[in-house]
């Protein structure tokens, strides 16, 4: 397969018509399907947001948001794959040793999944690197995975270690796919094609060079847009993507609409003023939340170039913009749904797997509600959970 386009975000557009028509093969496999992840791989987007040096596009926060909104129009679980590999590219790529750079994102296919830790993993200080040891739940992109990022506590001679702040220390550990023992559990109803599983790690050493602590930032000579943090690079485009989904399900209710007739009524949907109203409402939604979207991606690009660099007040104006668009999204999909009737309750429908993609994507910590409040102390000038902005 041959892809098109001017740059990571053309290459996006090009490969969207395939991906949506693997969509509801995604869902039912619980996984990328070959022509997906081919289409994927041809592109060269799971590391488009790395560095030139490790073969990405050093996409900033504006290109990745973008792409994450097309793929997500086009099939959810594809967008947050695209968002995780992206990701991790954008936060191991500058900050890793070049050569292990060079190993790690070696071709178009490589991906680095990182789960989330289950209990304590522990990366345990010996010399030339760490024994690490734990369990890391939701994995996605683990199916397709090359590396994996075994995020553990570290220990030196059985004590924890503690940053200059006070905190427990934390550590990325790199290792290789057939380090890692990966378990089914991604038993869910929607974001299904994520294969987010869980995978264990024993007493299993990694070098130093494959260890980076935790959401350190990347170093000033890394270029402004590598300065955004990563966390709040992802998020971003995690919202890009939930709007993206939204904006997909309001193209399926409009094309069901244009040849819907209610059974019962005998009234075709395109005449009905619920109809109406849902599209319109719709669209205004997501046109006000694309330009808060574009306008939270201004400020922190405008922010990282800058000499002071992205300061907890963009990163509280970014968290309190990712949570809206989440709402917003989810809003938008949930009143498009309950108009469709029962012609969007079958699986084949994108409507339904949009709906089901969405209210999973909104349970994910980055989503919640209560984001509002902790943004709100903050804004007050009150306790807040700083880690959580």
């Amino acid at each position: 397969m041959t892809t098109n386009g001017d740059g990571p975000v053309g290459r996006a557009r090009t490969i969207a018509p395939t991906i949506a028509g693997e969509s509801e093969a995604i869902h039912r496999g619980g996984r990328l399907t070959p022509i997906a992840h081919r289409a994927l791989v041809d592109a060269d987007l799971f590391r488009a947001c790395g560095p030139s040096e490790v073969g990405g596009a050093a996409c900033d926060l504006r290109d990745g948001a973008a792409i994450a909104g097309i793929l997500g129009g086009a099939d959810v679980s594809t967008g947050w794959l695209f968002v995780q590999a992206g990701s991790s590219a954008f936060n191991f790529g500058p900050r890793l040793p070049a050569a292990t750079a060079s190993e790690v994102f070696a071709t178009p296919a490589s991906v680095v999944a990182a789960g989330f830790p289950v209990g304590t993993p522990r990366a345990d200080a010996v010399d030339g690197g760490y024994l690490v040891s734990g369990q890391w739940g939701f994995a996605s992109g683990c199916l397709h995975a090359s590396w994996f990022d075994a995020r553990a506590m570290v220990f030196d001679h059985d004590e924890r270690v503690t940053t200059r702040a006070g905190l427990f220390a934390m550590m990325s550990c790199l290792v290789p796919r057939d380090a890692v023992t990966l378990t089914d559990t991604w038993d869910v109803t929607g974001m299904r094609g994520t294969g987010s599983q869980t995978y264990t790690l024993a007493e299993t050493f990694v070098p130093a060079e494959r260890t980076l602590p935790m959401w350190e930032k990347a170093p000033r000579s890394a270029a402004p847009s590598f300065r955004v943090p990563a966390l709040t690079y992802a998020h971003v485009q995690f919202a890009s993507l939930a709007l993206g989904g939204a904006a997909g399900a309001l193209a399926a209710f409009t094309e069901l609409a244009g040849g819907k007739t209610a059974a019962q009524t005998r009234t075709p949907m395109r005449e009905m003023a619920t109809t109406h109203q849902a599209i319109a409402r719709a669209h205004s939604a997501l046109r006000a939340a694309h330009a808060y979207q574009r306008w939270i991606i201004d400020l922190l690009l405008d922010a990282a170039a800058s000499d002071a660099g992205v300061t907890l007040d963009e990163r509280a104006e970014a968290r309190l913009a990712v949570t809206s668009a989440m709402e917003t999204a989810l809003g938008v999909v949930d009143a498009l749904y309950r108009a469709a009737g029962t012609s969007g309750i079958f699986q084949p429908s994108p409507l339904h797997r949009t709906f089901q993609d969405l209210h999973v994507m909104s349970q994910q910590l980055f989503a919640r509600p209560s984001h509002f409040e902790n943004v709100g102390r903050y804004l007050l000038g009150l306790e807040h959970d700083r880690s959580l902005l």
